[in-house]
């Protein structure tokens, strides 16, 4: 099995048994969710992630009007194997019959008009994560053999017991709810938690290739929680009830699977060659070939010719390219369409995938950017995803400063491969003509775009928006021009329904009516220093707050003094903000400039804030 987890974990991580653990559900599940026929097969219906803490995901999952979700709570390494501890959680529907099952504050909160809101970031609600945890998913990995192994552990029936009663207020007023000594919440939490089970179960059986060579049911008795208004809790046993642990290992036969001293009681003990479990024969996980999804083989030998369709995501610096990017990839995942992403920076230090929040395919290209350096990067980068993954959609995300006519000639040579969609720009409408009268690339990424997103629309005046969309129609009368904030622009607005409006892309002909300038004719270029020590917050931003007009963008990771965490700092001109790093802890902190007489401004900055400058570190 182990060209199979290096397909899905790099070596750094493989090597590591606990971290191993931590990431294969996610790899898993990502690497599912690329191929469209396996992931409506195996149910899958949504996977997000939470954006404002790392660890947590949202998933939906077929036949299941609410929400699971999956939070990371502990990792172990003993011996050559790692674990890794999630709780599992079921946020169901406001209309979902299952809800009076639940307690009463979980009721309330679930009929809240905030909740979906609310549970798209639930590893940082401390509310939702007492009231609807139900279960909890243990992962393990066995480094010498590459054995995995998934427990799923839960109660057959979730009993809570208010010891002083539940009063809760109505339309008239305070309302006995619950009895003291009543029953708050009585909930089938295993039954409710398997169909999630089955699908990740089944995705990595898929996903490794391989069907599982042991599965064991475990048990103990059941019990019941009574709570008192002082948080106090007593457990008691609950008569004919019991908590189950259902486990499955894939790899070394019976290398994962193994006794149990919580779940003492011995209910199945599977393994291969033994005949299957009869109550479980017909579960997803038996098979790795997903029978019935046609898109779940290789779509070449199968001679399916459908291509994923590639749009070219472009505008000048600080525009709002990632904002955008973000929602459309939220915007395709809720429509179980996933998308792959090939990000372009200036600078050899790498940022944007910092800020973006969701399950993608991604390949970087930090070195220089796309616009002069590309040599061929670009069908390397498209192929690596096209190898790993099946996505219904490849953007490229290009730097701030590459001009898209530099690219089209070799995108034309990619038709085999990708079906050309669009070259979308974002304008900053909060920095007006200036880009676009100051500068070619700014200039040429409007004229050759089909799709013109207005963005930062509200941060001028009505006048003001209608001169820059009269300007852009005067350059480029053919695109189509939308107005959006923060990059939130539908998706189906800008391209229509099923992309039926797609661009063709420019001939021979075309493309030399542009001049191809690039950013160092418009005498611009970037600097790059390495932050090697903490900044007090104040003095950064007063002295970022002057920098001259020359500055263009500004962007990196900063750690402040006496706090805890870096953050990610950007600036536009006119405009700064800090933000929190969504995904694991960077290794170091580091800020990128780009303008014009660029080292001159940056050192000026840097020696304001007693710093050395050391470009490229």
């Amino acid at each position: 099995m182990s060209s199979q987890i290096e397909t899905l974990l790099p070596p750094a991580i493989s090597s590591n048994p606990a971290l191993a653990a931590v990431e294969l559900p996610r790899a898993v599940l990502m690497r599912v969710n690329f191929v469209p026929g396996v992931r409506q097969r195996l149910g899958w219906r949504g996977v997000k992630e939470c954006t404002a803490s790392s660890g947590g995901l949202t998933l939906k999952i077929a036949d299941m009007a609410g929400i699971y979700g999956l939070s990371l709570v502990d990792t172990q390494n003993c011996k050559g194997q790692g674990s890794a501890k999630f709780n599992l959680y079921y946020f169901p529907s406001p209309d979902e019959e299952i809800l009076e099952s639940f307690s009463v504050a979980a009721c309330i909160e679930a009929l809240r008009e905030d909740f979906i809101d609310r549970v798209r970031e639930f590893s940082d609600d401390e509310q939702l994560l007492t009231l609807f945890k139900l279960a909890t998913l243990e992962v393990s990995f066995l480094a010498e053999t590459e054995s995995v192994s998934l427990t799923l552990k839960a109660a057959a029936r979730q009993l809570l017991v208010s010891a002083d009663g539940v009063v809760a207020t109505g339309v008239n007023g305070p309302e006995q709810v619950v009895e003291p000594g009543g029953i708050d919440q009585d909930l089938a939490a295993f039954k409710t938690v398997m169909p999630f089970f089955r699908s990740l179960t089944g995705s990595f059986s898929y996903c490794l290739a391989a069907s599982p060579l042991a599965l064991q049911r475990r048990s103990r008795p059941g019990r019941k929680f009574i709570y008192y208004k002082n948080n106090r809790f007593k457990e008691e046993p609950l008569a004919e009830s019991r908590e189950l642990s259902l486990s499955l290992g894939w790899g070394e036969e019976g290398a994962l699977v193994a006794d149990d001293k919580d779940f003492p009681v011995l209910e199945v003990d599977w393994s291969v060659p033994d005949e299957r479990p009869k109550e479980y024969a017909d579960e997803p996980w038996w098979t790795s070939q997903v029978p019935g999804a046609r898109f779940s083989l290789d779509k070449n030998s199968m001679g399916i010719t459908e291509r994923p369709k590639l749009i070219v995501l472009t505008g000048f610096l600080g525009a709002g390219k990632t904002s955008f990017l973000n929602y459309f990839i939220e915007y395709q995942a809720s429509r179980n369409a996933f998308v792959a992403i090939i990000q372009n920076e200036i600078g050899a230090q790498g940022l944007d995938t910092l800020l973006l929040g969701q399950h993608y395919a991604v390949t970087e290209m930090d070195e220089g950017c796309v616009c002069c350096t590309l040599s061929g990067n670009l069908k390397l980068a498209l192929s690596e995803i096209l190898t790993g993954f099946q996505p219904d959609f490849v953007v490229l995300e290009t730097t701030g400063l590459a001009n898209p006519a530099n690219l089209l000639a070799e995108i034309s040579e990619l038709e085999d491969q990708v079906a050309f969609c669009s070259i979308t720009t974002i304008v900053d409408a909060s920095q007006g003509q200036v880009p676009i009268d100051k500068f070619t690339v700014a200039h040429e990424q409007v004229m050759l775009a089909d799709a013109i997103i207005i963005n930062k629309s509200d941060q001028v005046s009505a006048k003001q928006l209608i001169q820059l969309t009269d300007r852009i129609k005067a350059m480029n009368p053919m695109a189509s021009i939308h107005n959006a904030n923060y990059g939130d622009c539908s998706p189906s607005e800008v391209y229509g329904v099923n992309f039926a409006g797609q661009m063709h892309l420019p001939d021979a002909t075309k493309r030399s009516e542009f001049s191809g300038g690039t950013h160092q004719g418009d005498g611009i270029s970037s600097f790059m220093t390495k932050l090697d020590k903490s900044l007090d917050r104040q003095i950064f931003l007063s002295a970022a707050a002057d920098f001259p007009g020359q500055v263009l963008r500004v962007k990196g990771i900063v750690q402040f003094t006496g706090e805890s965490d870096p953050l990610i700092y950007q600036y536009v001109p006119g405009s700064q903000a800090l933000s929190v790093v969504t995904e694991s802890t960077p290794e170091e902190c580091f800020l990128v400039f780009v303008g014009e007489d660029i080292h001159n401004s940056a050192g000026t900055f840097l020696k304001n804030l007693n710093l050395v400058s050391c470009p490229g570190g």
